[in-house]
């Protein structure tokens, strides 16, 4: 979904994905000056956005953007809870944050001491938690208005990506027609394509 919005000429979103700017306290603490960087060239955009997979169940979030910018329009796409734990555990496993000795069912077990464990136990290893979906949106929709929230399956995209695409274009406002190339599949399973950019600092490119 982020590839075929960054496809739109209406639309801007950063070249960086994932910005931890509302859930890392140490990014978010330098106030909105930390953003400008990433949306340098974005003027003459009718509107801009930003992505983060763990900014629904971080529960300091949803005050964050409200106090950011209360008339925001937020988008989530959720996945099966069952096959988007079990793939959150093996990309863990993947890249190293699960140990290989520790099984998906053992994974679950420890969640309970992981939630009050560091930044990566209490994102990247609660995989059971982040998928408490109703629990998470509750939150968010206590500061926002429904209209300014759009709930999307990722099986909407899968099955039809241009009614799906219309939606959401609709929803940001933009040309509903905008010419996107549909035939060019993102985002399938693998590893961090440049783990640099996952933790980088980029505070300094202002």
């Amino acid at each position: 979904m982020y590839n075929y919005i960054d496809e739109h000429p209406e639309v801007f979103v950063p070249e960086v994905k994932e910005i931890q700017y509302f859930v890392d306290d140490r990014f978010y603490s330098q106030g909105p000056k930390y953003l400008a960087p990433f949306f340098k060239g974005s003027e003459k955009a009718v509107t801009r956005g930003m992505a983060y997979v763990h900014m629904l169940p971080f529960s300091k979030c949803p005050n964050r953007v409200a106090g950011f910018n209360p008339e925001i329009k937020l988008m989530v796409m959720l996945r099966d809870p069952i096959k988007r734990a079990f793939s959150a555990y093996n990309f863990a496993t993947k890249n190293g944050w699960e140990s290989k000795s520790v099984s998906f069912i053992e994974s679950l077990e420890l969640e309970s001491q992981r939630l009050a464990g560091n930044y990566t136990e209490r994102y990247e290893l609660a995989y059971f938690h982040n998928g408490l979906y109703h629990k998470h949106l509750s939150n968010w929709a206590k500061l926002f208005p429904r209209e300014n929230i759009l709930i999307l399956k990722d099986s909407e995209l899968r099955h039809n990506r241009v009614m799906t695409l219309k939606k959401v274009f609709a929803f940001l406002g933009v040309d509903e027609a905008a010419e996107i190339d549909l035939d060019v599949e993102h985002n399938k399973a693998g590893g961090i394509k440049n783990p640099a950019l996952q933790t980088k600092d980029w505070s300094n490119l202002a």
